[in-house]
């Protein structure tokens, strides 16, 4: 979601899948130390959920206190972990040095009153009983007023008016907020640990599986993968190899790929940055011009039943990413996503192309760190 909304878990996202389990039991699939394998809940409360639960990818946050857990979406449309203050009630979190920009989530315009916080501890943990401990990471600490942003009350005042807010949101994106360095990635920051104690694992993560396993260390050769070299966005050239980062100097900016929305009367073409989010059942294409007739009416921003959309990634060896959907009338069924719908575009960006995250049933995604690739695998193909 190019930050998402509080209020998604509501949103009935889909991922019905026919998946086949990972053959790693539960105790297996996240050892104390190297790779780890967490297996997301599709439910608000982070309880197991079968196959048709409806809802987006959910993890379960951990602070070592009682009252200090959330069930956090994972959201691979930002980056950074945003929690609300209630949350956090007696977490060992500290006003951090570090201040970067407020987060804004450009699906919803949600934004909060907050700062940002080091919490100390962080566990995070899915329902299978596999767990991995992060031992200090930034987090925005949402609060419910100025007041308490300002002076560093990661809390909510009982007698305000103004309710706690509820956002729980665990960005594990990349090259969407690039004043977020990849060290506020909570992926990232398990996979380097298990780059460190596994020589020939790279830093990185893969959703798979129909969205039902999240692979925290990836390998160095990655079956069935087609890989998008991604351009970098910061810093120093990464090594290329699979070794644990030094630091987190360098960041990457997401592929380019090409967008067309057509129907036998209307055409619209879009080449701009991918965006795979996981934090909203939606699509978002649009363009800075004005908006095409035939399959998207003024003033209505979602699209007619009958649009053909396409989204592909051009001058990548293999099919990297060839995903086509006709809007319908309603919400759809995945793969495809529940609806599309025109965005506006923010300065830094000539368009949006944004798939959603239905597209995880249909096609396997990675993301390499170590060596600054985007991989896709498309499922049963």
């Amino acid at each position: 979601m190019v930050l998402s909304s509080v209020l998604r878990s509501a949103i009935v996202a889909l991922f019905v899948a026919a998946a086949t389990p990972s053959p790693a039991s539960a105790a297996d699939a996240c050892p104390p130390t190297g790779p780890c394998t967490l297996q997301p809940t599709r439910a608000g409360n982070c309880k197991a959920g079968s196959s048709t639960d409806t809802g987006l990818l959910h993890l379960q946050l951990k602070f070592g206190a009682p009252k200090a857990q959330a069930c956090a979406v994972v959201d691979t449309g930002s980056t950074g972990i945003v929690l609300s203050a209630k949350y956090l009630v007696g977490a060992n979190v500290v006003r951090a040095s570090r201040q970067p920009p407020t987060p804004s989530y450009s699906s919803s315009g949600n934004t909060y009153s907050g700062f940002w916080a080091t919490a100390s501890n962080l566990t995070i943990s899915d329902t299978q009983g596999g767990s991995r401990t992060i031992p200090q990471i930034d987090l925005f600490c949402a609060t419910n007023s100025s007041a308490n942003a300002a002076a560093g009350r990661c809390a909510c005042d009982a007698a305000s008016s103004t309710p706690c807010p509820g956002v729980a949101m665990m960005g594990v994106g990349f090259g969407a907020v690039p004043y977020y360095t990849p060290d506020y990635n909570a992926f990232l920051q398990i996979a380097s640990a298990a780059a460190a104690s596994s020589p020939g694992t790279c830093t990185g993560y893969a959703v798979e599986n129909g969205a039902r396993q999240i692979r925290i260390g990836l390998s160095a050769n990655e079956p069935g993968y087609a890989m998008a070299k991604l351009p970098p966005a910061s810093g120093a050239a990464a090594p290329g190899t699979c070794t644990p980062p030094s630091g987190w100097s360098w960041d990457w900016d997401r592929p380019p790929a090409t967008a067309t929305a057509s129907t036998a009367n209307a055409n619209f073409t879009q080449q701009t940055k991918l965006l795979i989010d996981s934090g909203i059942v939606y699509m978002i294409l649009s363009n800075r011009e004005t908006r095409p007739a035939g399959f998207q009416p003024k003033p209505a921003a979602q699209f007619v039943p009958g649009v053909n959309v396409r989204v592909t990634l051009p001058g990548v060896s293999g099919t990297a990413l060839d995903y086509a959907v006709t809007t319908v009338s309603g919400k759809a069924s995945p793969p495809a996503p529940s609806y599309v719908r025109w965005g506006t575009p923010g300065a830094a960006y000539s368009g949006i192309i944004n798939t959603g995250n239905q597209i995880l049933i249909g096609w396997d995604y990675l993301y390499d760190y170590s060596r600054g690739l985007n991989g896709f695998r498309k499922r049963g193909g």
